[in-house]
């Protein structure tokens, strides 16, 4: 009977945490439990994390998933896909962060009247559905005076296994600042700042 066999070590994963982390003191790492904790098993991890005080965030892809990491450990969710506009009134504004990387997203979240903390999701040449840059002015201009504060902003890597995937990702950093920039003229400051790599 040939079967398949997962051990997920519990000191391997805060060993791991706790290298970046430390490696990193000044920033916030945030680990990404999407697919399943990558076929790591999302409950176990989260059961596993709940433990590391220094970990505060863990980041999701969908619904089902934030539902997950809500009853098995009390960190801070964010979610890097956007979900259903129905499924947003079932967050827990207190705990979830979403990825927000559509207007119309980001008006049903303005429309709930709830405090609520985003990360605003921008394109810099990846070309998904994120915010370009005439659609981040719209953005920044609806978020005036509002409930929501822009707790960060996040783009993703397109190109890391090319080989010429370096100048690639430096032009895409060239763009994040600049669109960063206009979040800062527009009067937001947010805490976080990240853009992730997509190589294996």
């Amino acid at each position: 009977n040939n079967m398949n066999w997962i051990e997920v070590n519990r000191d391997a994963i805060i060993h791991n945490f706790m290298h970046h982390q430390n490696n990193r003191p000044g920033a916030l790492i945030i680990p990404v439990l999407k697919s399943n904790a990558y076929w790591h098993w999302l409950k176990q991890l989260c059961q596993i994390l709940a433990k590391v005080s220094e970990c505060t965030t863990v980041a999701v892809d969908s619904y089902p998933e934030y539902l997950s990491v809500y009853h098995n450990c009390k960190k801070d969710i964010l979610l890097l896909n956007e979900t259903e506009h129905k499924n947003y009134k079932y967050f827990d504004h207190r705990r979830v962060i979403p990825g927000v990387y559509t207007l119309e997203t980001l008006q049903v979240l303005i429309k709930s009247k709830k405090p609520r903390r985003i990360h605003l999701f921008l394109n810099t040449w990846m070309n998904r559905e994120w915010f370009q840059w005439h659609e981040l002015q719209q953005a920044l201009t609806m978020l005036q005076w509002t409930r929501i504060i822009v707790d960060g902003v996040m783009s993703h890597f397109s190109h890391a296994d090319d080989d010429d995937g370096q100048t690639y990702c430096d032009n895409q950093v060239a763009k994040f600042k600049e669109m960063y920039a206009l979040v800062e003229q527009a009067w937001f400051h947010p805490q976080y700042r990240h853009i992730n790599n997509s190589s294996w």
